[in-house]
């Protein structure tokens, strides 16, 4: 794509991003145009843990949460009420470890039971594919257990301190079917601010890379390697009782399960040994690490605007690193 049809060439700020646009039409809105260097062939390595939030990025996300949630906690007492920061779980050392946690799934497999109700309806509701932070959640169980004690005038109260009235939503679209919607009022959106820079570039930078990543997923999965991957994951959960082709075709067989006999106490059983399976597995061929390796290989196949707007999005990144890591110096 040639510089003079970049969306930096005469772009006009705006609060709210709602048009269905290009990714990096979103980060040249959201970040600006400058701190990005030329893609090259493909990203460099800290674009790349941005991309898939791997290397050195889960280290980094969490001394960023752990900020995050102490200005969030100091906005609240200046409003007058309590917020426990609760420290975030400490970062295992392998991507194996990191994308499989035999605890959670012996506990709730995929997470699916929970979306559905006993006939068999979501109880999620209609989507349009729209992530989002509207919910009732307080940031952390204590901080969820303390709101669930109020009294609804009060518990209101404290809601609308960490994350407005609900009217005010930012809206940021990738795609006519796929975007995040987001306080912009509150305490957790001022401390958002504060760690980025701006909301919308917290925004950008939290969200754009996951669907950089999804589109990079498609790339991966057309990898003859990609495919021998899974036909040995497949073997391994045969060989286990489970005949499914894949990771997706056994949950989507579980969901149309849950629809068809709704959240019973067998479909939740066949959840957790399902998903249990389907990690034992992973672990027994690496498979993290192998798709890891596959996506790194295929990343240069992003569009080049797209690699363009990872580079920018890194240097946020990079700059709020710094921020959080010279809070916890300060602290220290």
């Amino acid at each position: 794509m040639g510089r003079d049809r970049s969306p930096c060439a005469g772009r006009r700020g705006t609060a709210r991003i709602r048009a269905a646009v290009p990714v990096v039409a979103l980060v040249a809105t959201a970040v600006g145009c400058g701190g990005g260097t030329p893609s090259g062939a493909g990203p460099g390595q800290a674009e790349f843990d941005l991309l898939t939030r791997s290397g050195s990025h889960p280290v980094e996300a969490r001394m960023v949460e752990t900020a995050e949630r102490e200005l969030t906690a100091a906005c609240m007492a200046r409003a007058g009420f309590p917020y426990v920061v609760e420290e975030p779980p400490p970062v295992p050392d392998s991507i194996e470890e990191r994308e499989v946690d035999p605890e959670r799934l012996r506990a709730i497999g995929y997470g699916l039971h929970d979306g559905f109700d006993d006939d068999g309806s979501s109880t999620n509701g209609p989507g349009d594919g729209s992530g989002g932070e509207t919910g009732d959640t307080a940031g952390g169980t204590a901080n969820d257990a303390y709101v669930a004690a109020l009294p609804d005038d009060e518990s209101a109260a404290y809601m609308t301190a960490l994350r407005g009235d609900g009217g005010a939503m930012r809206e940021m679209r990738f795609d006519a079917g796929t975007g995040v919607t987001f306080p912009e009022r509150g305490c957790e959106a001022e401390s958002r601010a504060e760690l980025y820079g701006t909301l919308d570039a917290w925004a950008a930078t939290t969200h754009a890379p996951q669907f950089m990543n999804l589109a990079l997923a498609k790339s991966v999965t057309r990898d003859p390697e990609y495919l021998l991957l899974i036909d040995e994951w497949s073997t391994c959960m045969a060989g286990k009782g489970f005949e499914v082709e894949s990771p997706d075709a056994a949950v989507e067989e579980l969901t149309a399960a849950y629809e068809e006999h709704g959240a019973t106490p067998g479909t939740r059983d066949r959840e957790i040994a399902t998903a249990v399976a389907d990690g034992e597995c992973a672990l027994e061929i690496r498979l993290p690490s192998a798709v890891l390796e596959l996506r790194h290989r295929h990343a240069g196949d992003l569009p080049e605007e797209d690699l363009d707007a990872l580079s920018r999005l890194t240097t946020v990144w990079a700059e709020t690193v710094e921020r959080a890591r010279t809070r916890g110096s300060a602290a220290d």
